[in-house]
C-alpha cells in the first residue's frame, strides 16, 4: 500500500502547523498506523454516524488516543491536534479504507514493534479483522431503509492471521446489529442460531476458533499437496520456514 508520500508532503507544504510541530517521517508514521485503526474509530462513533466522514480528533476513542500517544511519545492533546490539521485526517481516512480492500499486508517492521508493544495491552493489532460490512444486511432487519451502524458483540478475541506473507497476530471483531439481533462475523453471520455464510470466497477463511488463512496461502498449501504429493504437515513446516516472517520482523526491531 502506498502511502502518499507525495500527498503527505503537500499536506505538510500547506500547513504551517504541522510543518512546524513534525517531520516528514513522523507524520508518515503516523498516517500508517491510523489508517490500520479506521473501523475501530468507525464502530465507536455514534450509530447514525456516516462512514465515509472522518470523526474529529476529540471523538477519537480514548484507547486508540492513547495508542498514538504511547507509539508516537506525543501529549494526547497533540494527538487530536495532529488528527485535526487540514485534510489529514480525510486522508488517513481514505487510505484506511483502501487498505481494507486490499490483499493481507506485510507489515513495517516499526508498524509491528509498536502494535506489540503499545497495541496489544490495549487489543489493537495490525491486523484487526472485522466483518465485511459495516452496517446490517438481514432482510429481516426492520431498519434496513436506514440501517445504523454496527455495535461491538464483545471484546476483541485473539486470533493469528497466516497469510502469504508470513503468519502474524491479531484480533478479531464481532459486531452486532441491536435491532434484529444478527451477530456479524468476519466469515458468516449468526442469527437464532441460524449460521448464514456471506456470498463468494473470502480474501480470509476462518479454519478454527482463532485462525484465519488467506485464500492465497491456502492455495499454496492445495497446491503443494497435489502437486509435488506435499503432506499437510510438511506444507506447514514449509511455510514456517520459508515464508512465516513474524520472528524475523521482531529480530529487526531489537
Amino acid at each position: 500500500m502506498s502511502y502518499g508520500v507525495k500527498e503527505i508532503m503537500g499536506l505538510l507544504s500547506k500547513s504551517s502547523e504541522l510543518s512546524n510541530s513534525l517531520e516528514l517521517d513522523q507524520l508518515i508514521l503516523f498516517t500508517r498506523l491510523a489508517s490500520r485503526l479506521r473501523r475501530e474509530i468507525l464502530h465507536l462513533q455514534k450509530p447514525s454516524w456516516l462512514e465515509d466522514i472522518a470523526p474529529p480528533g476529540d471523538q477519537l476513542p480514548m484507547h486508540v488516543r492513547r495508542f498514538f500517544a504511547l507509539s508516537m511519545g506525543w501529549t494526547h492533546s497533540k494527538v487530536t491536534v495532529c488528527w485535526d490539521s487540514d485534510a489529514l485526517r480525510d486522508f488517513i481516512w481514505t487510505a484506511g479504507k483502501n487498505l481494507e480492500a486490499n490483499e493481507i499486508a506485510c507489515p513495517h517492521p516499526e508498524d509491528m514493534a509498536l502494535f506489540e508493544q503499545h497495541g496489544h495491552p490495549l487489543s489493537l493489532a495490525y491486523h484487526n479483522i472485522y466483518p465485511p460490512n459495516t452496517r446490517c444486511i438481514s432482510n429481516d432487519c426492520k431498519e434496513n431503509d436506514s440501517p445504523k451502524l454496527l455495535r461491538r458483540k464483545d471484546g476483541p478475541r485473539r486470533i493469528t492471521v497466516y497469510g502469504i506473507n508470513g503468519a502474524y497476530p491479531g484480533f478479531s471483531i464481532h459486531l452486532l446489529c441491536h435491532h434484529c439481533s444478527t451477530n456479524y462475523h468476519n466469515n458468516f453471520s449468526v442469527k437464532s442460531d441460524f449460521r448464514t455464510y456471506y456470498g463468494g470466497i473470502p480474501r480470509l477463511i476462518q479454519v478454527g476458533e482463532h485462525q484465519l488463512f488467506e485464500k492465497k496461502a491456502l492455495d499454496l498449501f492445495i497446491s503443494m499437496m497435489l502437486i509435488s504429493w506435499t503432506s499437510a504437515t510438511n506444507s506447514a513446516r514449509i511455510f514456517d520456514h520459508c515464508l512465516s516472517k513474524y520472528d524475523t520482523l521482531k529480530r529487526e526491531t531489537k
